[in-house]
């Protein structure tokens, strides 16, 4: 839909019960995209981990900088929010899923899933390589049971092993589970990223 010269639409937008005026597709996105902001944020269990000295909780709010970004873009269906521990190579994610993220039938897409480990894992991994530029080499996942969608996940990754080659290559083979709060384990997933100590990525 488009507007023409000295005119606009109205959409109308409604979740959990909020009803929002906007005044075009782009403000509506935008809106979507931080209300999946918000949900990520006010995970219980990423509010509890904000509030222990052991975690470092921070939001990954990069549209601006990657608009053209799957994931992490304007466009995106997904909203983050990562806790890192300071003692270890574990993060825990908060990610929501947004609407359009489905497979029409109220679950994720498995492509979204696996969008979705592919920004936790390349972020987590990019951490412990000094965020160097990283690249997915493989990556496995396993299916248990279906993801609802649009909704709220939680995603535990680990390094596994981390070694580094000649010429400055960094591998870093890393372990992710996604699951609801009580622990119902949706996916895992197995992937291996490679990096060279040149080409530092931008801050996520």
């Amino acid at each position: 839909m488009e507007a023409g010269p000295g005119k606009w639409y109205e959409f109308f937008f409604r979740e959990n019960g909020e009803r929002k005026m906007v005044k075009s597709e782009k403000d509506l996105q935008q809106f979507r995209l931080r209300r999946l902001a918000d949900a990520a944020a006010r995970a219980s269990w990423m509010r509890r981990l904000k509030l222990s000295s052991e975690w470092d909780v921070q939001p990954v709010t990069n549209r601006s900088m990657l608009p053209t970004h799957f994931s992490l873009g304007e466009k995106s269906q997904f909203g983050y929010h990562r806790a890192i521990q300071k003692t270890s190579t574990k993060e825990i994610w908060a990610v929501a899923l947004g609407t359009h993220a489905a497979n029409g039938y109220a679950y994720a897409q498995e492509g979204a899933i696996a969008a979705a480990f592919d920004v936790v894992t390349g972020l987590a991994g990019a951490r412990q390589a000094g965020y160097r530029a990283m690249v997915h080499r493989s990556m496995a996942l396993e299916f248990h049971r279906p993801t609802p969608c649009p909704g709220l996940v939680a995603v535990d990754v680990e390094v596994e092993k981390r070694e580094e080659l000649a010429g400055g290559v960094i591998v870093i083979v890393m372990t992710a589970k996604m699951h609801d709060a009580e622990g119902t384990v949706y996916s895992e997933c197995k992937t291996r990223l490679q990096s060279k100590k040149s080409g530092l990525m931008s801050a996520m």
